[in-house]
């Protein structure tokens, strides 16, 4: 069986999900990704495409916006004569990082499982279509009407959709009108409790620098509920405006904040296994693999009550899932001067964790796969 991966991710959740799958798959694979996104592989073919840029001019972001968006469509259709020249007898779908559903042609969609993380948000959660700025819908405006139907072109036609919780299952269903097989994420090897006794002086946030991920929440309650703790704020890529935003919150709110970026597996781990709390309140999350991350490393962790966070928490045992207000994750992080109830809800954490196996994720994977090959 000869499988073709396509996907366009830089590094992220999707992109961490990707890379452990595969590296467990036990499947020969071509990786296909185009020029900009984060390859898995040293082999990898890579599609060419040009940008003009995140940040040009704003008298001239319109045309290289749609001039970018035509860049795109060009480079998946090179991207689909190369995957028909390698006749692949299943293609393995994961996210673009522009589209969200990657886009394939029907006769390569015919042979196709996506693993979908979430549906596009933009188009199916309320919350994000009422935030685009008003002077912006009408000259977007067609080409979010092209990038919508491309995306539900694409997930209406492949063969199977797979995606990682109940939460985001439900949300394809009413997004697509398509059923999808949920296999769940799994902790890599790195994260496992510290071996020795570490000292847990600080609270944990981790996520990307936007607002959605709930750092300034984290913040705010940090400096609400009594411990007199620092904060550290992990994320993968810089940003110097939300980094100043983030600043001004902690020193309004009395809370000494560090923030790292980029860091190895092995250091979030370690960072994991001396956090006293680790928080993930990011909203309408489809998963959550930081949840389960930290909670294998010995850490307690408060996640938002909203997505797929709740699925990943055996509430009062490993943590809590709480609404997103400040007061609220205050209260519960409040509990933790009781060092004797953290270290109990720790253990717990690591214990509950184990069942999260990249192993078992890659073998469901790898069934859905084989299903369409035998279609």
């Amino acid at each position: 069986m000869k499988i073709v991966l396509v996907h366009n991710q830089r590094f992220g959740g999707a992109h961490r999900r990707t890379s452990e799958q595969f590296k467990q798959l036990g499947l020969p694979v071509t990786e296909v990704t185009l020029e900009g996104a984060q390859p898995l592989t040293e082999d990898a073919v890579i599609v060419p495409i040009s940008y003009y840029g995140d940040r040009p001019p704003q008298s001239v972001r319109p045309i290289t916006r749609y001039a970018d968006f035509l860049s795109l469509l060009s480079a998946y259709r090179r991207l689909h004569t190369t995957v028909r020249k390698l006749a692949p007898d299943v293609i393995w779908l994961n996210p673009c990082r522009f589209l969200k559903g990657a886009w394939l042609e029907k006769d390569l969609a015919s042979i196709t499982a996506y693993y979908c993380d979430e549906a596009r948000r933009s188009d199916y959660d309320d919350s994000v279509r009422h935030s685009t700025r008003v002077r912006t819908r009408i000259p977007y405006w067609p080409m979010r009407r092209a990038t919508r139907y491309l995306d539900r072109a694409t997930v209406a036609s492949v063969a199977a959709v797979a995606t990682n919780s109940s939460y985001s299952a439900d949300q394809i269903t009413r997004a697509y009108g398509r059923q999808a097989e949920v296999i769940p994420c799994g902790v890599s090897g790195y994260f496992r409790p510290a071996t020795g006794h570490v000292s847990r002086d600080y609270l944990l946030s981790v996520g990307s620098l936007i607002p959605t991920k709930g750092h300034d929440l984290a913040i705010r309650a940090a400096g609400q509920c009594g411990l007199n703790l620092p904060i550290v704020v992990v994320a993968p890529r810089d940003d110097a405006k939300e980094v100043e935003r983030l600043g001004s919150i902690a020193t309004q709110s009395g809370v000494e904040m560090t923030v790292k970026i980029g860091v190895s597996d092995g250091e979030l781990a370690m960072l994991y296994q001396s956090a006293l709390v680790t928080l993930y309140l990011a909203q309408r999350e489809p998963f959550g693999l930081v949840s389960i991350e930290a909670q294998s490393c010995g850490s307690p962790v408060i996640v938002s009550n909203e997505g797929g966070l709740p699925e990943t928490v055996v509430p009062g045992v490993t943590g809590w899932a709480v609404a997103r207000k400040a007061d609220d994750v205050a209260a519960r992080l409040a509990l933790f001067s009781n060092r004797q109830l953290a270290e109990a809800l720790g253990a717990a954490a690591s214990a509950h964790a184990a069942q999260w196996s990249w192993s078992v994720s890659a073998a469901r994977l790898r069934n859905v796969i084989e299903s369409v090959y035998r279609a």
